[in-house]
């Protein structure tokens, strides 16, 4: 997922890796009552304030097109 949200963003910051992704961004999931939702929090750190914006969106935007691909075939599954 963060190569697919990568390349969406090499558009415009085409010198963005995988690896410089990832050690900027911190994925953890959230837990309730100390049990795990299905709930992720994403942090990213730059110093530009527009690149960590984009970065974030992008990010959210992947996770949540993965989302409904696999309740796709789940749903074609069943």
């Amino acid at each position: 997922l963060l190569g697919k949200a990568v390349e969406m963003l090499r558009v415009e910051y085409p010198d963005m890796t995988v690896k410089d992704l990832k050690k900027s961004l911190i994925l953890r999931q959230v837990e309730e009552d100390k049990v795990n939702t299905k709930i992720f929090e994403a942090n990213y750190s730059d110093r530009d304030p527009i690149k960590t914006q984009k970065v974030l969106k992008t990010i959210q935007q992947v996770y949540q097109d993965y989302n409904r691909e696999q309740q796709q075939l789940r749903l074609a599954k069943g």
